[in-house]
């Protein structure tokens, strides 16, 4: 595994960028009718540096078969936000709820096809487990990026689209995971990243 000499200071420069990113208030959005869900936007500590976790959802599911994202999923009764997306990410992943620290909250989304209300939330996972295990009920991969080279992405394409006389634009992004697969980012995934790229601004 190839380790970053410097790894142990741009993890903590990228850490307190992404607090000063996050300071801001998030935009809450009306969910009406649609489905409240969550989803946790992995931050780990690896000795090559940083990684954004993403997984594949499995393609056998009747929604979002197939597409990659983050964990997630819907919220149950009397659960908030943040609940859902530790109990999501610990049920799809292994990932230990205690193991994470929370940096913040980005814009609220929402699916279109599939009219789910979403709440990102940024997760720092300081000492993540060695391997994440996919519950193969949902899950088809697991993948780690590079964090900066997620943060610096540049659309490789934009998808417009009209709903009720609204004309809608999201990114689509090319990344490189840790073992050398390309993955393509589009969706309410892509516009979260989007989000968090614009609050950056670095």
């Amino acid at each position: 595994m190839p380790v970053n000499d410097k790894a142990p200071l741009e993890c903590e420069v990228l850490r307190d960028l992404l607090r000063q990113a996050l300071a801001v208030p998030h935009q809450l959005m009306d969910p009406g009718g649609d489905r409240r869900s969550a989803v946790l936007l992995p931050f780990v500590v690896r000795p090559r540096g940083v990684q954004v976790v993403f997984v594949r959802k499995g393609k056998h599911l009747a929604k979002h078969a197939g597409q990659l994202g983050f964990p997630g999923g819907g919220l149950e009764i009397g659960e908030s936000a943040l609940q859902a997306a530790l109990r999501e990410a610990e049920e799809e992943i292994a990932l230990p709820r205690q193991s994470v620290e929370i940096l913040g909250q980005l814009d609220d989304d929402r699916t279109f096809a599939t009219t789910y209300h979403i709440a990102p939330l940024i997760g720092w996972i300081a000492q993540p487990p060695a391997i994440f295990h996919c519950d193969p009920g949902e899950i088809a991969s697991v993948h780690e990026v590079d964090a900066w080279s997620v943060l610096r992405a540049e659309p490789m394409s934009w998808l417009e689209w009209r709903i009720l006389g609204v004309t809608l634009r999201a990114p689509r992004y090319r990344l490189v995971d840790s073992q050398g697969e390309a993955l393509i980012l589009w969706g309410a995934s892509a516009r979260i990243v989007r989000n968090l790229q614009e609050r950056a601004d670095w």
